[in-house]
């Protein structure tokens, strides 16, 4: 599944993009399309993209800031778009 990209989430990068892979085929696996990433007390807490239900923790943080990923397909393939919330 391919990695796409906003200018911010370029800007402020991942500490580790192989756990995001695997995290996001296997959060798709279970039909989820909107994610939330989001830094607490030196843990990643990934959520549904509304906040309403906590998927996993992770204990290490993933992005210096709150970060949405969007699931997408087109003729090609599939794909998670990353981007901040005010890029949405």
């Amino acid at each position: 599944m391919k990695v796409l990209l906003s200018i911010g989430v370029e800007r402020i990068g991942c500490s580790d993009w192989e756990l995001i892979q695997s995290l996001i085929i296997m959060l798709h696996e279970n039909n989820e399309e909107f994610l939330s990433f989001r830094s607490m007390n030196g843990k990643t807490v990934v959520t549904d993209g509304n906040d309403e239900e906590v998927l996993l923790t992770i204990d290490k943080w993933l992005f210096s800031e709150k970060v949405w990923a969007v699931y997408g397909e087109d003729g090609e393939g599939n794909f998670f778009t990353f981007m901040l919330p005010n890029e949405y």
